[in-house]
């Protein structure tokens, strides 16, 4: 694989970190949910056995949520005075939340017992998914794969704290979408650990990974 394209897979797996930490957002509040970004992060926990960004989430433009997400995170404080306290009002939440989640899959990682466990889960879920006539996207594997995030990354006593309106946070069947939805967060980010990507990236490879974004939004929209 040439570096430039090794390089981009490792962006493409941070933007659907980052998929993950908008939508988790998104569902907390209320606000629309792209149904399409959506059916492509929990599609992906079905194809955790590729660590090719291609197979993992298909064509790029399914990236495109986590791609904006992660250049606003990028850009956040570059605005000056009123225009940057609201744009790192509106993205700090998501910022943490994707930290959040880098920070979860290293402590997996380092639980072989409890990854062997999830990796399991995740094959259950594949074999069945047949079996569920409204697909991965509806209320059948959604409860399933929140089930999986509750028996194994709920347990550790860091966890994410998801902000958001209590009446929502209360609506039967969010809390679920959003645990499936940090479940396929998490395995991105062990996605894009293999590939190279670091947490220190994200503060002194700025630059370069704004660059690689943008030219990847060029890309899909030429």
């Amino acid at each position: 694989m040439k570096p430039d394209q090794a390089y981009r897979n490792r962006v493409l797996a941070l933007a659907a970190v980052f998929q993950a930490s908008a939508l988790a957002d998104a569902l907390a509040w209320g606000a629309t949910v792209d149904a399409d970004a959506r059916k492509v992060l929990l599609d992906s926990l079905l194809r955790i056995d590729s660590d090719d960004p291609a197979v993992r989430y298909g064509a790029i433009a399914g990236l495109t949520t986590g791609l904006r997400t992660l250049e606003e995170s990028l850009m956040m404080g570059a605005a000056p005075g009123k225009d940057r306290m609201r744009r790192d009002s509106r993205q700090a939440d998501r910022l943490r939340y994707a930290l959040g989640l880098t920070q979860i899959e290293r402590k997996l990682a380092g639980n072989p017992e409890m990854l062997t466990s999830t990796r399991k889960r995740l094959e259950q879920a594949k074999v069945q998914m047949p079996h569920f006539a409204d697909g991965i996207t509806g209320t059948g594997m959604t409860h399933k794969l929140a089930g999986i995030y509750i028996d194994t990354l709920g347990t550790f006593s860091q966890r994410i704290q998801i902000r958001g309106s209590e009446q929502r946070l209360r609506t039967s069947g969010v809390p679920e979408q959003i645990r499936a939805v940090l479940l396929a967060g998490v395995q991105a980010a062990a996605l894009w650990h293999r590939l190279g990507g670091r947490r220190w990236h994200l503060l002194f490879a700025r630059g370069r990974i704004l660059k690689e974004l943008r030219q990847i939004i060029l890309d899909t929209r030429g």
